[in-house]
């Protein structure tokens, strides 16, 4: 049986950000994103600039052995109510089997003991099935849609 493969999540940084947009405008990550069309590096750039320092965010990019190789982001963080937002993508392809999932479980670990977070919630588009289904085996359930009645004790 091969080793199995060393998985980290790091910040992301100003020398991640070119790579990075490569990944986010790559047809197999943008089909599955809310942000549909190619990304212009002065658009990608203005993103970094204004995500960077914003106290309601996290940018990380996820190693494979020493190798850049995903892109995790915790948005829309509220530390007074313990929740967050995220998305991720693997931009390299030809990765070990278990890769999705061992980010799944760095980013969660981040969330949840750095950040206290207690409760995460994700966009995933109906047609990702691979992705609604790496999101159940961790626990994630589908939101219930909201009749727009109000309830009340």
């Amino acid at each position: 049986m091969p080793p199995r493969a060393e998985f980290a999540l790091r910040p992301m940084t100003g020398d991640d950000v070119e790579l990075v947009g490569t990944w986010r405008n790559a047809d197999h990550v943008r089909r599955h994103m809310l942000t549909t069309h190619p990304i212009a590096e002065d658009e990608h750039r203005r993103w970094w600039d204004r995500s960077k320092d914003d106290p309601s965010r996290r940018l990380y990019v996820f190693e494979v052995e020493g190798t850049p190789a995903g892109f995790v982001t915790l948005v829309d963080i509220d530390p007074a109510r313990e929740r967050a937002s995220w998305g991720f993508h693997l931009g390299a392809t030809g990765l070990p089997h278990g890769t999705g999932s061992a980010m799944m479980f760095l980013a969660l670990e981040r969330a949840f003991e750095d950040l206290g977070i207690q409760t995460i919630t994700a966009c995933i588009l109906p047609e990702n099935s691979r992705s609604i289904h790496l999101h159940g085996r961790f626990g994630f359930r589908p939101a219930r849609a909201h009749d727009g009645a109000a309830s009340g004790d």
